[in-house]
Formats: C-alpha cells, structure tokens, sequence
C-alpha cells in the first residue's frame, strides 16, 4: 500500500532544483557583472624606491578624481601629520650640530641652533637629549643602510680603502646592539667612511634603494 512512496515526494525535489538554479543564476549574474567591472578598471603599476612618492600620486589622484577624504580619514591622518611635523622639526635642526658634538653632553653646544627664540626653547627644557638621540639614531640607519646596499647593487660598489671593512662591519653589527651607546670610535669609523669613494658613489646611487631622505 505504501510502497509507492509520498505523493509530495517529488515536488519537494523539484523545489530544491529550482533553488538551487536560483542561486546558480545569481552567482552566475554577480561573475557578469565583476568581470563588467574589472574590465572596466584601468590599472596603474607605479615603480620606485621608498619615499619616492608613489602613495603621494595616488593620495593626489583621490583628491582630484573622487571625493578626496571623509571626516573619519582625515581625523586619523592627524596624529602622523604632528608625528611628520615634530620629526621634521627635530632633523632640520639636528643637522645644525657638528658631528663631534653628538658623543658630548655640553649645553652650550646648542648655540648651533636657529632660531634665538627655538636655542632659548632648548636651553630651557629637556629636549636636548632628543635630538641627541634622534640624530645618532638617523646617522646609524643612514651609513648601515648606504653599506648594506654596496654589495647589493649592479654593479655592486667596493669600497675606495678595503682597510676600511673593518668599518664597515662595525657599524652593521656592533652599531646595530639595542644597548649601543655610541662611544667615540663610532664618530671615527663615519667620518671615516663618508669620505671613502665607494661610500659616495653608492650614496649617489640612492635611487637604486630605499635611503632615508636626511642621509647627507
């Protein structure tokens, strides 16, 4: 008697086929319209050493083409635009210091600093020490960086004195220890080897690597 099986057996079948040909066709109709999309996208492939300016074009292009920035991006971009103007701050005036007087702990060296009203700004707090600290730290990435890329370049650059490997080889593994503390050798082996050829025409060559910008 009931050997035959439910009558809505095969009604149920069919609904399932017919849902499952209803997401084929949406997916297959989602694929048209993402391959519509791609092809209708024109891609740019921007090449070129680190801070070089690729992330600016794109930021630029946004700005023109599109709708620039929300709120919400702009918001967040605030505290990297005071990270870039303190950073920038403490370069420009870092480099009015001698190199010799980084391994020294002499106030009155701060007289290298312009303006009258920026040297008082120094004398009268703390900040000293960071800017101590910030040019000894862009000088160490600097030469490890130019150094580094000698070897790596093609043609690569040899140094003008081999004697002066020996340097080299200081500031890329001893110069590199988190609890260096910059004793006077540091400051021979760097003027040392920014005056060896080799040094210069890899520094020339920063094009070819990622270099910071106040290398020089």
């Amino acid at each position: 008697m009931g050997c035959f099986g439910s009558p809505g057996g095969k009604s149920g079948a069919d609904d399932d086929t017919k849902k499952q040909r209803r997401i084929n066709a949406a997916i297959t109709e989602q694929l048209k319209k993402d391959k519509q999309l791609y092809r209708a996208t024109h891609r740019l492939l921007l090449l070129g050493a680190g801070e070089s300016g690729k992330s600016t074009i794109v930021k630029q292009m946004r700005i023109l083409h599109v709708n620039g920035f929300s709120d919400k991006e702009r918001r967040e971009k605030i505290e990297d635009i005071k990270k870039n103007i303190r950073d920038a701050i403490l370069l420009d005036k870092t480099y009015n210091f001698p190199l010799w007087c980084l391994d020294q702990n002499i106030d009155s060296e701060i007289c290298f600093l312009e303006p009258q009203q920026y040297r008082q700004c120094v004398l009268s707090s703390n900040f000293y020490p960071t800017i101590i600290k910030c040019a000894r730290s862009k000088i160490t990435t600097g030469f490890q960086t130019i150094t580094g890329a000698m070897s790596t370049l093609t043609p690569p650059v040899p140094l003008e004195k081999p004697e002066n490997k020996a340097r080299v080889d200081y500031i890329q593994d001893v110069a590199s220890q988190p609890d260096f503390d910059y004793p006077p050798e540091f400051y021979e082996h760097t003027e040392a080897l920014w005056k060896d050829q080799g040094v210069q025409r890899t520094y020339e060559r920063s094009n070819e690597y990622q270099l910071i910008d106040c290398a020089k």
